[in-house]
Formats: C-alpha cells, structure tokens, sequence
C-alpha cells in the first residue's frame, strides 16, 4: 500500500502525475499535450503488490495501440498528435515505474540541489549559465555568481551490481 509520503514523493518527482487515493484503490492521472483525461485504476492491498501492479501497467503501456484506440473517434486529434501524445504518457509512465522500483530507497534522491560554490566554475562557465538565464528568462543580473544553487533533476542512479 502507498504511504501518503510515498504519494507526495512520487508527484514530486514525476512531473505530470497526480495520484487520488480513494477508499479501495488509486486513481492515478497523468496530464498530456492533448488533455486526454488518461487515467488508471489500481486496487489497493495491504502488502506492495499495488505498486508492482502500477509498475506492471507501465511497462506494458503500448504507446502505438493507444494512440491506434483513438483513431477517429468523436474529437480525435489527428494521426500524428495522436502518436506524440502517446509517446508523452508513455515516457511519463516509465518515470513513474522508475520512481517506484526506488520508492523505499531514500537515500537515491532523483533531484539534487548544489551550491555554486562548491562547483568550482570556471568563469566561463558561469557567463555561460548567466548568458542562457538572461536569453530564456529576459534577466540574470549576473547573479548565478553569489550564493545561487543548480537543481539537478532526473538522476538515473546505477544501482545494478555487475
């Protein structure tokens, strides 16, 4: 069974992902270009086969036979929408299977937060990030120099033995 702080850790940490618990299952929605209401249902158990039962959902997720279930259907969206849009939820179903394969694993952060200082960059570097902040956001002010911080998200750790 999720915990309410397995819950907030995977809507932290899978974007798009919203997960309702309900009295006798898990009602789990995934947000997507097209705004198709995509959402899957997974009973509840006392023991964790509710999460094998979400990772098993996503690794069998077929992007190809979704998008092929919607083909002219009332409000479609074209072939190639249809296509992308299912490639989106199934790139979105994956984080989420690997989010719960090290859910009871806290010491894996996938996002990590590290000071300037403690990088050591190069000057160039750091015009470079000010350059790309001033060009994406309109306004840097340089200060990537002082005090500021990098947040690292999406860490694929290699737990894996050889």
């Amino acid at each position: 069974m999720l915990t309410e702080k397995q819950i907030k850790r995977i809507e932290n940490e899978v974007p798009n992902v919203t997960i309702n618990e309900e009295d006798n299952y898990y009602s789990i929605y995934v947000d997507n270009p097209c705004g198709e209401d995509f959402t899957i249902e997974i009973n509840k158990t006392e023991d964790n086969q509710d999460i094998q039962d979400i990772i098993n959902y996503c690794e069998s997720f077929d992007p190809e036979e979704h998008a092929a279930s919607w083909i002219g259907g009332r409000g479609a969206p074209g072939l190639r929408e249809l296509l992308d849009n299912s490639d989106n939820i199934a790139e979105t179903l994956d984080q989420l299977r690997e989010c719960l394969e090290n859910i009871d694993n806290p010491n894996l952060p996938s996002k990590v937060e590290i000071g300037i200082e403690e990088l050591n960059l190069s000057d160039e570097v750091v015009e470079a990030i000010n350059n790309y902040l001033a060009n994406k956001y309109g306004y840097c002010n340089n200060g990537f120099n002082y005090g500021g911080s990098i947040i690292i998200n999406d860490i694929d750790w290699d737990t894996k033995e050889d």
